[in-house]
């Protein structure tokens, strides 16, 4: 579960982050085989939807509908793939009414004149997502009554507001309940992952937590990922502060694949990151490599050619790719000529020869690759030539068809 946007205005790539990181986790999970049920929900009853609906005097739907088209657009620029379902808060009343209603039950929320609270005091472990003490966090509730940290789950109507029909009259979901619900009702009592931006921590997955453990009595996640913030002119980008900058913009310049790579690569995902032209095109080049690399591997696989992946039986513990790389070439011929590794070098002197130029300047090697190894040739100030040690390379492996099951990530990495 990914907790998606508050639709009330245009997303900025502050918010793409979260949305390419957590696509980028979900289809490695496919990749290594897992099935994966992703849910991320739209926000699509707020304070800021209504404020905004009131200001251009329409209804609460059409903003949010609005910037839900608008989103997609973003995200499909970003191709960043649908969640497997993408629930709005306002289609599961009826999950949220149920859980609040199980939570008073249990004597963990309270109805004060048409709001319901959620009592932070009843639940043991609040703070243990955010590591922090109950009498550390400061209030981080919406609406607040009793209790200085306790929380609306339920916010009673207000004239010109929507409002549901309720066991505590007409209102309105508080925002934390609106994800535990959708968890619930989506994925279960427990689900395996939850994501969402670092801001999130506290007090909503904090709160999300107490709410959903309450209800179920079970854990809510087995793991917790979050992203960090992305900030410009060191202030975190934000609609509020109006400092964010459009996809769509940093796309038509520079390329998707510029943008996804700077959001995933720029910083560790958990730290905040400061934006910069320079990264986006930095990251512009490094995704041309790998799709310069994958145009020639496309244009050199056999027609017939199906990857089944590296094979069981060989060992790789090679601290670099070039060890990792010469460990696979002597398996891989070894396999198609029964011979071991000095037989192997007898029989292909050249290729080796190459290999082993390459492992002798290797800090070299990763100069070179940093520095685009395709703008290197014989007149360079290296005192060999690499394009030619590369090409020694390829060509064996061009020349034998049974290897390239077992070459794809390798000439990946090669070239």
């Amino acid at each position: 579960y990914a907790c998606g946007p508050t639709v009330y205005n245009y997303i900025h790539i502050g918010n793409a982050r979260p949305l390419c990181i957590f696509d980028i986790l979900r289809r490695y999970l496919e990749y290594r085989g897992y099935n994966v049920k992703f849910v991320q929900n739209f926000t699509d009853i707020d304070d800021k939807i209504i404020r905004r609906a009131n200001e251009e005097h329409v209804d609460f739907s059409e903003i949010s509908e609005r910037y839900i088209k608008e989103f997609w657009t973003d995200a499909d620029g970003l191709n960043v793939r649908h969640a497997t379902i993408n629930p709005k808060a306002t289609e599961n009343i009826d999950a949220i009414i149920q859980i609040i209603s199980t939570l008073i039950e249990k004597g963990y929320a309270y109805e004060a004149q048409g709001d319901v609270y959620f009592s932070t005091e009843k639940f043991k472990d609040y703070g243990k997502l955010s590591h922090q003490p109950l009498e550390d966090l400061e209030a981080g509730a919406r609406i607040m009554v009793g209790e200085p940290m306790d929380f609306a789950v339920w916010k009673a109507a207000k004239p010109g507001e929507p409002a549901w029909d309720s066991p505590w009259g007409k209102g309105r979901p508080g925002w934390h309940i609106e994800c535990s619900a959708m968890n619930w009702r989506y994925l279960g009592d427990t689900i395996d992952i939850h994501c969402g931006g670092q801001d999130l921590i506290f007090p909503h997955h904090e709160n999300e937590i107490a709410q959903s453990e309450c209800f179920t009595g079970k854990p809510f996640a087995h793991y917790w990922m979050h992203n960090g913030y992305i900030n410009i002119d060191n202030k975190k980008m934000s609609k509020s502060l109006g400092n964010g900058i459009d996809p769509l913009k940093v796309i038509d310049e520079f390329g998707a694949d510029a943008l996804r790579f700077m959001l995933a690569t720029g910083n560790a995902p958990g730290n905040d990151m400061r934006y910069s032209d320079d990264k986006v095109k930095a990251a512009r080049n490094f995704a041309n490599k790998l799709w310069n690399a994958s145009r020639f591997i496309m244009m050199n696989l056999p027609e017939d050619f199906q990857y089944h992946g590296l094979p069981e039986d060989l060992e790789l513990e090679a601290e670099t790719p070039l060890e990792w790389f010469r460990t696979w070439f002597i398996w891989a011929f070894g396999h198609i000529h029964e011979a071991d590794a000095a037989g192997l070098q007898a029989q292909y002197p050249a290729s080796f020869a190459a290999i082993d130029t390459v492992m002798d300047h290797h800090g070299t090697w990763e100069d070179a690759v940093d520095n685009g190894l395709c703008s290197l040739d014989k007149g360079s100030h290296y005192d060999f030539d690499l394009i030619a040690a590369r090409d020694q390379i390829v060509s064996y492996i061009r020349e034998n068809e049974e290897i390239w099951p077992f070459s794809y990530t390798l000439i990946l990495r090669l070239n």
